[in-house]
């Protein structure tokens, strides 16, 4: 059974998930808040049972949560899944250089011993390819829940179409899935993160892949092959980039990033995470819709010459004002111009160009796995 949801209800008292458009609870327990979401209907209640309830829960309530899920699951959902509205992101945030925003340039990983197929640090809904999104959620909490460094990242496609997600590391981080994955509309993907890791996702559109993995794509491509293996995607491409904390009490650094252009929509939302800052990232409008022709990439063959990705004013002509290289290589040199602007107009909680760290980087504390979603208001 697949659950997706609109709104979340955290109560006090209770650790079930049901499906609230068919049960009532009336205990006496408060909501604590109700908060939007970037998944579709229906409603899920997720409640915390960390304590007596208040009164009892109606037995057939009981009985319903009970076959739907297993009890060692039940009595792992401690955390309510606060997922803010992208929205309601007015949150200031502190500069900081972690990451490097060109994708241009390749990174040299540590590759993993096994691959996405059978690799233990995948989250079973990652093994099964596509898992539905009730389950992914189970897998987040249960991967997060144990020690501060067993952050995961979630991948989840709500767009009309497959996205192929590739996954770069920085210079020495693991290779995390081969570098690369399939994910159809509607599904989803976990996957554990170690502790210190940092790197960027991406989405692939309109791909083709013989069976050995070999083919393109017409946006984000990374040579030509399925598992990217370290390498980047090709420029314009949305990204999404993490640099987890090495230590528990330090913080995670988190954004979405224009700086290599615009492919496609992404929300990028901490779970479990805390922190005035630990709120949600991403570029959810549609850059193509308003691209000017000199940064459009129009697509080939069947996207029947449709704009299918945003180009940065850096890849389109290569001056060191565009790419605050040269006189401009710094952040009191290389100021916003007239297409970051724009960029930075239609998505304002993503990076629009390299020195935009004030209003588009953002941390977390607490161990936090993190949802990245691609199209999140694709109905």
């Amino acid at each position: 059974m697949e659950f997706t949801t609109d709104t979340v209800l955290l109560l006090r008292t209770y650790e079930y998930v049901v499906p609230s458009n068919k049960d009532h609870v009336s205990t006496g327990t408060s909501v604590l808040s109700t908060v939007q979401c970037i998944f579709p209907s229906p409603v899920l209640l997720i409640v915390d049972i960390g304590r007596p309830a208040s009164q009892p829960l109606p037995s057939n309530f009981l009985q319903r949560a009970t076959n739907l899920f297993p009890q060692t699951l039940l009595r792992r959902l401690r955390l309510a899944l606060p997922l803010p509205s992208l929205h309601s992101l007015n949150t200031p945030h502190e500069p900081h250089h972690t990451l490097t925003h060109a994708t241009l340039s390749q990174s040299q990983p540590t590759p993993s011993s096994v691959d996405s197929g059978s690799n233990p640090a995948m989250a079973p809904a990652m093994r099964a390819g596509a898992a539905p999104l009730l389950l992914l959620l189970l897998a987040l909490l249960l991967l997060s829940s144990g020690s501060a460094s067993a952050a995961s990242l979630a991948l989840y496609n709500r767009c009309g179409e497959t996205v192929w997600p590739g996954i770069q590391p920085s210079a020495g981080k693991e290779l995390l899935a081969r570098g690369g994955l399939e994910l159809p509309p509607g599904r989803s993907a976990a996957i554990r993160l170690p502790a210190g890791w940092s790197g960027r996702v991406w989405g692939r559109q309109g791909c083709r892949f013989d069976a050995s993995g070999r083919g393109r794509c017409a946006t984000g491509d990374c040579g030509g092959v399925l598992y990217c293996n370290g390498a980047g995607g090709a420029p314009p491409a949305t990204l999404a980039e993490v640099t987890l904390a090495s230590t528990p009490a330090a913080q995670d650094f988190y954004d979405v990033s224009l700086v290599d252009g615009y492919n496609v929509a992404i929300a990028m939302t901490p779970v479990h995470g805390s922190g005035a800052r630990c709120v949600p990232a991403g570029c959810v409008s549609d850059l193509n819709r308003v691209c000017p022709a000199g940064l459009a990439v129009r697509g080939e063959g069947s996207s029947g010459g449709r704009v299918v990705g945003c180009r940065s004013a850096c890849a389109a002509f290569g001056a060191p004002q565009y790419c605050c290289t040269g006189q401009f290589g710094g952040p009191q040199q290389c100021k916003p111009t007239a297409f970051s602007r724009l960029f930075k107009a239609a998505c304002p909680k993503a990076y629009s160009y390299a020195y935009d760290d004030p209003t588009s980087i953002l941390t977390c504390s607490g161990g936090a796995s993190y949802v990245v979603t691609f199209c999140p208001h694709h109905r």
